[in-house]
This record gives structure tokens, sequence and C-alpha cells, in this order.
């Protein structure tokens, strides 16, 4: 259960639900949390604790918020993303990815869906038309964007290697090792 005081938000969910994703959207402020195995979205209103559960959402695996904080994307089962109206809980779309999406990162406008099955990332627009696929090494499931936004990574766990893309607009990617990465850090 949620609580929140003054200054903190505490969150306990533990057990059976399989939590695999915690976002936090200071806009307004809530938190939303995918419960994989309950097939569900919990959203708690930071100010004041109350929790508020979307439910139908075939094993969540992750889930983004909009660059303005009103939409939630939400991987599920059955190669797609559903997008989630947090303002009123209706899913107001879908989109198509690859096989098995497994995170999700919203930079810039941008959504870039990991999918861990086929070994590409997807990249759409917040309002769902897709931009491209590309290539990454096996099995990507984690991402992260620099600070500036310029740069994604994603983490390619079976390959032991990272794909770097470079802006949305230049459209340079590569994928380098993670040992040479460590090696390049070292020197």
């Amino acid at each position: 259960n949620g609580t929140a005081g003054a200054s903190t938000v505490s969150v306990s969910y533990a057990g059976l639900n399989a939590n695999t994703t915690i976002v936090f959207i200071p806009e307004y402020p809530k938190i939303l949390i995918t419960n994989l195995l309950s097939s569900n979205i919990t959203a708690i209103n930071a100010s004041n604790g109350k929790e508020t559960t979307f439910s139908n959402f075939s094993l969540p695996e992750s889930i983004a918020a909009s660059s303005n904080g009103t939409i939630a994307y939400i991987a599920v089962s059955g190669n797609k993303v559903k997008m989630l109206n947090l303002l009123n809980g209706n899913v107001i779309g879908s989109i198509k990815v690859g096989s098995y999406p497994s995170a999700i990162l919203d930079e810039n406008g941008y959504l870039y869906i990991a999918n861990s099955g086929s070994n590409n990332v997807t990249i759409a627009r917040e309002n769902g038309s897709i931009v491209e696929s590309i290539s990454t090494g096996i099995f990507p499931d984690y991402e992260a964007a620099s600070g500036n936004g310029a740069y994604v990574f994603v983490l390619n766990l079976l390959s032991e290697n990272v794909t770097e893309w470079f802006s949305v607009v230049a459209g340079i990617c590569w994928t380098y090792s993670i040992r040479d990465f460590l090696q390049f850090e070292a020197k």
C-alpha cells in the first residue's frame, strides 16, 4: 500500500504481483507500477496515497509516461504497447511492436521499445505512429538516456553488449561490447 508523508512516499508491493517497473510522474504527482502476474497497473497519488487500479493489461512488463505525464505506455503480451489516458483511465490505442516488448523509454517525445524476442528496438512517436525499428544485440532488456536526451543506450543481456542510438534525427546507431567499453573507460 502507498502512504504519503510531507516529503516522502514509501511503496511496499511484494509477493505475487511480481512488480516489474515503477515510474514517478512529478507533474501530477503519480507513481505507476506494473503488476505482472495480476495483469494490472497501480497508480498511486503521491500527494495523498490514494490508489487506483487499471485492469486488463495482459502480463504488463514495462511502463513509461508521456512527456506531459497524461499518457502511460504499457508493454503487454501480444507484441504491443497499450496507451492509457491517465486522466480518465481509458485505453486510447495500441502500438504494434516486435516480439516480447520488455522495456519502454520515453525521451524527447519518442518511445524506444526494446523487443527482447525480436532483438530490436521499435521507435515510435508519443501518438503511436512508428518511426522505425533498429537492430540490437541479443535480448535487449534495459534502456537509459543520456542527461541531454541525445543518446539512448540499450543493454543486450544475452550478447553482453550495448546498442547506442544517437537521436532519431541523426539516425546513427552502433553496438559495442561491454568489456570493450569498460576497458576504454579504464584508460
